[in-house]
């Protein structure tokens, strides 16, 4: 089996390679004259999959190492017969702790108390289900908008919008469509933010196209109490400056490009590849993470929340990324997308709250218990 993969998939050589000849590529040279002779093809969100790249392939298979798939063309894979392989829910963990970050950078810069907070989730699927679990980890109220989520008794559970959007945060966690009963193309707009307290903290790690960016700049504009925090933009890699401007906290849709979450996504569609192909998946061996291990040494807090929020912030600081993101406002207009694009491709891949180990000498119990509730690794003396 001949395969075409974009070499910026981490792990893949290792892993596709077991299934047959293997071509890596950049993904801008990822063409129909490229991918002709594949009889599989693996892919980034940031390669568009549709008629145009497949009609003169022989590929009979897609895999995108991707959580989303607003990029391919779902109806001509279907209309070709070709199964295309997804990792769903492969950084449900790595953007839950990315907004956590946001809350405890902002709780910083504002002086605003998490614990106490309600936090509206728009979307309930992977992400927004591990979201909800950490915050109410340390003391947010969840409210969760998704209406199609069914309980036990086929009735629906979260669809009390109005509930939701007068929460103190709202977090967007939906796919980006533009068919359906619940379309989420530009879902947010001048009546959705309308109903926004004037203070609230909106958060967007999902889809840039989900929200009108003309009605969100004139909402911030509006109100100044509020704060946005932006991972995704509508017409990446050309995104608004006038938006980021108004940002509180602003990445270029790094908020799932934690090293674990891109080990899960090869992983994820290797192993459905090797099923489609009837070959045995290669053990998957312990994988070595950039970098040394990670120890933290926490003592001196009986506030279980501070506690956490240095833990947290200590593992992964938001600020740099925002910082370094910010760089693209002194670049020249027609550059700035080639910038976005690197800001993506370069990441350095973070850790996860799994990777620190968190030294807590004492037998803080409260604080041992929120820390390993979190995910963290946590160690030392508890007598």
């Amino acid at each position: 089996m001949k395969i075409v993969a974009d070499k910026a998939i981490p792990y893949a050589r290792r892993f596709f390679s077991t299934l047959g000849d293997l071509i890596l590529l950049d993904a801008g040279d990822i063409t129909p004259a490229s991918i002709r002779d594949a009889d599989c093809l693996v892919v980034r969100s940031v390669t568009r999959v549709d008629r145009t790249l497949l009609s003169g392939s022989r590929a009979g298979c897609i895999a995108s190492a991707s959580s989303g798939t607003d990029h391919v063309d779902l109806d001509y894979l279907d209309s070709r017969d070709i199964p295309l392989f997804e990792a769903k829910g492969c950084n449900a963990n790595s953007v839950a702790e990315y907004v956590l970050s946001c809350l405890f950078v902002l709780s910083e810069q504002y002086g605003m108390e998490p614990e106490g907070k309600t936090a509206g989730i728009i979307g309930c699927g992977h992400v927004g289900a591990r979201l909800r679990y950490l915050l109410r980890a340390i003391g947010i109220e969840t409210r969760v908008y998704d209406p199609f989520i069914r309980d036990g008794h086929n009735s629906y559970p979260f669809r009390d919008l109005d509930r939701v959007l007068s929460s103190d945060i709202i977090s967007l966690h939906v796919p980006f469509t533009t068919t359906g009963e619940f379309p989420t193309e530009k879902m947010v707009g001048r009546e959705f933010l309308g109903r926004l307290k004037r203070d609230v903290i909106f958060i967007n790690a999902a889809r840039g196209g989900v929200v009108n960016e003309r009605a969100l700049i004139d909402f911030a504009r509006e109100n100044r109490a509020s704060r946005l925090v932006l991972d995704v933009w509508d017409n990446e890699p050309d995104i608004n400056i006038e938006l980021l401007n108004m940002t509180a906290l602003a990445t270029p849709h790094v908020a799932g490009y934690s090293a674990r979450a891109k080990l899960n996504a090869t992983r994820i569609v290797y192993e459905q590849l090797c099923a489609w192909a009837g070959a045995p998946a290669a053990a998957a061996e312990d994988m070595v993470f950039p970098g040394e291990n990670m120890e933290f040494n926490l003592s001196g807090f009986d506030n279980p929340i501070e506690a956490v929020r240095l833990a947290a912030l200590a593992c992964y600081d938001v600020r740099t990324d925002c910082a370094a993101f910010r760089e693209i406002e002194a670049v020249d207009a027609d550059n700035r997308s080639v910038f976005f694009t690197s800001a993506r491709t370069g990441y350095p891949y973070r850790r996860e709250f799994s990777d620190l180990r968190v030294v807590l000498p004492g037998n803080n119990g409260d604080i041992r218990d929120k820390l390993s509730g979190l995910g963290f690794d946590v160690g030392g003396r508890t007598t």
